[in-house]
């Protein structure tokens, strides 16, 4: 399988929502079959960069593209996520933290990494 990683910027604002999209676009041009959104090293996750990751679950749903979310490890931008509910948007096991019970499977390995910084 032909998964790609996304690491998002730590302060996911307006301008790195946007390299996010585009990276996921150029991701699908590319012909990957799956990607891991890991948002490990997010610490800050505006209004447009929320919008940003349920575009990418929402569009990856709608289309059986997998997507898996590594939530973040910062306690308040996970907050905002489960707030969110995007758990919604994503298929079984499409959550995976290493440091958390909602580890639903192992993630798949990858073949190319993404930094969307």
């Amino acid at each position: 399988m032909n998964t790609t990683t996304l690491r998002p910027h730590p302060v996911l604002g307006a301008v790195e929502a946007m390299r996010l999209r585009d990276t996921f676009d150029r991701v699908l041009e590319d012909g990957s079959r799956s990607i891991n959104l890991d948002m490990t090293g997010v610490r800050e996750l505006s209004a447009a960069g929320l919008a940003a990751v349920t575009n990418l679950l929402a569009q990856g749903r709608r289309t059986g593209f997998a997507v898996r979310l590594l939530l973040p490890e910062d306690p308040e931008a996970t907050e905002v996520i489960e707030q969110a509910d995007l758990g919604r948007f994503l298929a079984p096991g499409g959550i995976w933290n290493r440091s958390s019970s909602r580890h639903t499977g192992p993630m798949e390995p990858h073949t190319a990494v993404a930094l969307v910084a």
